[in-house]
């Protein structure tokens, strides 16, 4: 089809609440919603909503504010929540097994699998014929009837819930016209947590979550630039868990480093950005992904320095397109 439905993108996060609302057409992602609200603290903590019923009058008012035009939505999946596993299964081995996925996640999960809802990705190319390379995600249950609950809430019907990392990987991959050169590092710096994934050759590879420093966390909260100091220990802890997550990989930030990286998230500035990347050694990119040929803003107001918190929004948005 060269024409998709409209579906609403909504991203729900420790601080701020963000919806996009896009539609596919002709090969182009045409947005034409793209609002946002900030959320006063406790409201979502740790990734757990705590008050659904003052969430969901929010977000009734912002979508009313901009006159969204679908009940079609996708939210996010916190990253903290989810057990990713990757691996590359051949078509006849999933037309023999249908519960091929739910049994290797059963291997890894610490609760029985019946408590997780599993989904399986398609996020690379496959080198061997006939089969697929699948990112499989275990999401617990609890989590996503609390989000499914949340959208329900609001007069939506859930299309997809989605973890993080997924999302904004479906954004980047959908305003590339080719697979991408290199090892491209995501870091997404959120409220109660840190996680990371690469594009690597246009693969998927996902990395991990590790606590959120919190001296940088309050620095950046409060819209100041943190100190040389914080920045510092902060690449401490950055650079040893990156280390150990990409390690089966042959990455390191001292040897083998990323060629370049994309920070996300609502509370990264591009000075903070700068200096992270400066001390490690790792270009960042500051472009504009939403420049992208195959995307289309077909409003006026549009986000010009703070579009990486907009990734996740847009990548669920785009899940209408998976259908």
């Amino acid at each position: 089809m060269s024409k998709k439905e409209k579906n609403l993108g909504i991203a729900l996060t420790d601080g701020e609440l963000l919806i996009v609302q896009s539609q596919i057409i002709k090969s182009k992602a045409v947005i034409d919603k793209w609002g946002q609200v900030e959320l006063s603290p406790g409201l979502v903590k740790g990734g757990r909503l705590q008050n659904i019923n003052e969430l969901s009058l929010i977000a009734q008012n912002l979508l009313g504010e901009l006159k969204t035009q679908t009940d079609s939505a996708s939210i996010n999946i916190p990253t903290q929540f989810i057990t990713i596993k990757e691996l590359e299964v051949s078509r006849e081995i999933l037309n023999v097994f249908p519960d091929w996925f739910e049994w290797e996640m059963s291997n890894v999960l610490l609760n029985p699998v019946k408590t997780y809802s599993i989904s399986a990705y398609n996020m690379g190319i496959s080198f061997s014929p006939g089969s697929g390379l699948f990112t499989i995600a275990a999401v617990p249950n609890e989590i996503l009837s609390e989000r499914i609950l949340f959208l329900r809430s609001i007069g939506l019907k859930p299309i997809a819930a989605d973890p993080e990392p997924v999302a904004a990987y479906n954004c980047y991959i959908f305003g590339e016209d080719s697979i991408p050169d290199g090892k491209i590092l995501f870091i997404d710096i959120e409220e109660s947590f840190t996680s990371m994934f690469l594009v690597n050759e246009g693969r998927f590879i996902y990395g991990g979550v590790f606590p959120a420093y919190r001296e940088m966390i309050n620095s950046l909260r409060r819209g100041i630039i943190p100190s040389t100091d914080i920045v510092s220990k902060f690449n401490e802890m950055f650079t040893r868990n990156f280390n150990s997550l990409f390690k089966s990989i042959g990455l390191s930030l001292g040897t083998k480093k990323p060629t370049s990286m994309y920070f996300l998230g609502s509370l990264i500035n591009l000075e903070t950005a700068d200096m992270i990347t400066k001390a490690i050694g790792i270009p960042y990119q500051d472009d504009n992904p939403f420049n992208s040929p195959n995307f289309k803003i077909s409003f006026k107001k549009k986000p010009t320095t703070n579009w990486s918190k907009f990734f996740l929004p847009v990548g669920l948005s785009l899940r209408a397109n998976d259908e």
